[in-house]
């Protein structure tokens, strides 16, 4: 808020339409991925096929609910350099230093609330909200973390599964952990 200068236009980064892209094509070919369904099950490894074809080695991860059913985490591990850490030094000449890791753990559930019984009539339903956009924002951090090669954090990045049965999913990869 000067008048002397001129200033820079500052525009928001561009990661392009890939992880947007993504999100419509899982909404469209599984809109109606309930937890522990076949669409969530197939919509899995839609994300896992995507993941891979990023150049990801992609750990599965199945857990199954109270009731016997059964889903899937995606997960892919994103290795970072650390951090270093000076230690108290006893002088100048004898600084020490340590190597700390962090980890950042980045997550979406691509499951959605209904199953196609379960819509009323008249209404259609693509789960674009719940949650395919957040697997779009997912694969676009993917597509995006594999222009840097100089990471401090490890990262991780989770497709979890079953999120409307009680983040089921995220709980069973917390509980990994």
């Amino acid at each position: 808020s000067s008048c002397s200068k001129d200033s820079e236009e500052l525009l928001p980064a561009d990661y392009g339409t890939y992880g947007a892209d993504f999100a419509r094509e899982l909404a469209s070919l599984y809109p109606n991925r309930k937890a522990y369904s076949e669409d969530e099950n197939q919509a899995g490894l839609f994300i896992k096929t995507g993941l891979e074809a990023l150049g990801f080695e992609v750990e599965t991860q199945e857990f199954t609910s109270i009731y016997g059913s059964v889903s899937h985490n995606y997960i892919v591990r994103v290795s970072g350099t650390g951090f270093i850490h000076v230690d108290e030094a006893e002088s100048a000449d004898n600084i020490k230093t340590s190597n700390i890791r962090r980890t950042a753990v980045i997550g979406a559930h691509y499951d959605s609330k209904f199953a196609a019984s379960e819509v009323p009539e008249g209404y259609t339903y693509d789960g674009i909200s719940d949650n395919a956009s957040g697997i779009g924002a997912l694969m676009t951090v993917a597509a995006q973390i594999k222009n840097y090669t100089s990471n401090g954090f490890d990262v991780i990045l989770v497709a979890f599964g079953a999120g409307n049965d009680n983040y089921a999913g995220a709980r069973a990869f917390f509980n990994s952990l």
